[in-house]
């Protein structure tokens, strides 16, 4: 698995996230306290995939960058990822 530091401008949160922007403080507070234990997972076109409260809490942080894994898998894969 390849981490890549990836511009916050130029992660794309995914539209039809299913979850709720819930609890982004505690998660901003984690990732201050601890650093990144978990990267965003975002698609070919840095869409998000998963940690899509990562991403908010690295806005929140006004970080610049945030580690990102690139999963090199299918839209259909993606899509049931997400679930």
């Amino acid at each position: 698995m390849l981490v890549q530091q990836k511009a916050i401008t130029d992660i794309k949160p995914y539209e039809r996230n299913p979850r709720k922007k819930k609890d982004i403080k505690k998660v901003a507070d984690s990732i201050k306290e601890f650093g990144w234990q978990q990267p965003i997972v975002v698609d070919k076109n840095n869409v998000i995939i998963a940690g899509h409260g990562r991403y908010e809490a690295a806005k929140r942080l006004n970080l610049e960058t945030a580690p990102c894994v690139i999963a090199d898998i299918s839209d259909a894969k993606a899509k049931a990822f997400r679930i």
